[in-house]
């Protein structure tokens, strides 16, 4: 998928087939183009994250208002510049008046560093940087000292409300800069809200599932390290949506079966009922715990099963210690235990059973208008099936008489934009985890028979709960599939003698020689021609 889907922009088709993905890389094969976003990525987070700190802290009357919008925007083509001497005076004047040390001094050359990185990626995306001048790029060097001090980094503008006493006009021209670039940046890159507050990356295995050897990181040297570790093609490396739609905090998934009954036409079948998956703990991108962040019902079962030993062992603790109460050591330690126990058994959301209509009901109730779910959830990831199975189109078999069940797995973030994440070829449709599989499970295997027996033999067969959602048009000018004709031949044999008509046999009478009309006659052999005959 993340190969075909690198050129399925040439397939775009207004309402009906478009899709939004994670950028994807096979670092086997595009490590430099893996390592150039990664870089990119984290320079766009730290300079989000400054202008999200000091629009808070400008908000709460912490920092100094910026410059007015007409200085700002003369402050755009001028590039950021403080000086060694300003920032000592600065760092001076904050340690007289509160008596702190480096504590209120901020170094704003790595957020000047991601100005210039963005401005760069900004020129790039707009075809500016043909004729840049190679020697003003920024080096791998300076990339890698940029990376290697990226927490530090983010640490440090996290904690900018404590620097509330800089009046420096350098911190108030690299807030109204940062924030153009970054203003100019959301323009261009369809892809910009992913990049989140810590530039995650979520590594796959390519050929595993149920959630078998995932692992996410903010850190490029992990994935470099992984990677190596493992055979050509293993892993795929994947952007994390670090900014889902969130359902009382939790995230989910959602996951989305279709039918293949052709792949010349492009036949296309969606079941019209999606599968919600949720994680069994709440959203937090500070810890990537997989009970958190992997919808994946085989993984999400484990804790299921961990949140039913503890309930036992909440219930059985309780009831010892209303039997006999301890103040001893060994009391409070069960005490504790059963605390954290009680926390980890509050009712989630994964336990509810929600289904699509129970979504979309939820959306309605927090100002999405109209039917959400049905309206543009749903119709958008059809549009993206179709336009996936059309960019793979080339790499399917074509053959008569065989289908293909898929299962799609998509988010929607908060302007409800509908994002693939992966496509799985198995997706698992037993053992049921829940009275909500119970039932799917069982209604989109009876429709598959519906749809590949029935359908066949009766056009107007019910097709249950999958319906048609593509079926392509065949050009009169068909595509070429191969020759299409059949030789038959005969073995020669060499100096074989030629036949010759006997004399009275071949129908001199009009009657082929006899009078029922159906002899063949006979022949009788004759000499072998040869070079020198007749001379």
């Amino acid at each position: 998928m993340a190969h075909v889907l690198q050129e399925a922009h040439w397939l775009h088709e207004t309402n009906v087939a478009d899709v939004f993905f994670p950028r994807c890389y096979n670092p086997s094969r595009e490590l430099s183009a893996l390592v150039q976003d990664f870089r990119r990525s984290a320079a766009v987070v730290v300079l989000r994250c400054f202008v999200d700190r000091m629009r808070n802290n400008i908000a709460t009357g912490l920092t100094p208002s910026p410059v007015s919008q007409a200085a700002a925007a003369e402050n755009q083509a001028a590039a950021v510049v403080s000086t060694d001497k300003q920032r000592n005076d600065e760092n001076n004047n904050n340690n007289n008046n509160d008596g702190r040390q480096n504590e209120t001094y901020l170094n704003l050359e790595p957020v000047e560093f991601c100005i210039r990185a963005c401005r760069e990626y900004v020129a790039e995306l707009e075809h500016e940087d043909i004729d840049m001048d190679s020697d003003k790029e920024i080096s791998d060097e300076e990339w890698r000292s940029f990376i290697d001090d990226y927490d530090k980094v983010l640490y440090k503008i996290e904690a900018l409300d404590e620097f509330s006493k800089i009046t420096a006009s350098g911190l108030e021209e690299c807030y109204s800069v940062a924030q153009a670039v970054l203003d100019k940046l959301k323009c261009l890159d369809s892809q910009y809200e992913l990049n989140g507050a810590r530039n995650i990356w979520i590594v796959k295995p390519s050929n595993l599932c149920c959630g078998s050897g995932i692992f996410m990181t903010h850190e490029l040297k992990t994935i470099l390290r992984k990677v190596e570790s493992k055979p050509k093609d293993y892993y795929i490396v994947q952007k994390y949506i670090e900014r889902p739609f969130l359902v009382y905090g939790t995230k989910f998934d959602i996951r989305q079966w279709f039918l293949v009954t052709s792949t010349y036409p492009m036949t296309i079948w969606s079941f019209k009922e999606a599968l919600l998956r949720f994680s069994s703990r709440p959203y937090t991108h500070t810890t990537y715990h997989e009970a958190i962040h992997l919808c994946n019902t085989a993984v999400q079962e484990r804790y299921d099963y961990e949140r039913r030993r503890r309930k036992n062992r909440y219930a059985a603790s309780s009831s010892s210690s209303a039997a006999s109460s301890s103040s001893t050591n060994g009391g409070e330690e069960q005490q504790q235990q059963r605390e954290r126990d009680r926390d980890l058994l509050e009712p989630s959301v994964r336990d509810q059973g929600w289904d699509c209509e129970k979504l979309n009901e939820y959306l309605k109730s927090v100002g999405y208008e109209g039917e959400p779910y049905y309206e543009k959830i749903y119709p958008k990831m059809s549009q993206a099936i179709v336009l996936t199975m059309l960019a793979a189109q080339d790499f399917m078999d074509r053959r008569r008489c065989s289908f293909e069940l898929y299962g799609a797995d998509f988010m929607i973030m908060e302007d409800l934009s509908v994002w693939l994440i992966e496509i799985n070829t198995n997706p698992r449709m037993h053992p049921p985890s829940s009275k909500i599989t119970q039932r799917l499970y069982g209604s989109v295997l009876d429709s598959l028979v519906k749809v590949v027996m029935d359908l066949s033999t009766n056009p107007a067969a019910d097709t249950g709960g999958f319906e048609l959602i593509y079926k392509q048009i065949i050009p009169e000018t068909q595509p070429y599939l191969g020759p299409c004709f059949f030789a038959f031949g005969k073995s020669m044999v060499l100096n074989e003698p030629v036949l010759k008509k006997r004399p009275g046999y071949g129908g001199h009478d009009g009657n082929n020689g006899s009078g029922s009309g159906n002899s063949s006659g006979s022949f009788v052999p004759m000499e072998p021609c040869c070079g020198h005959h007749g001379k």
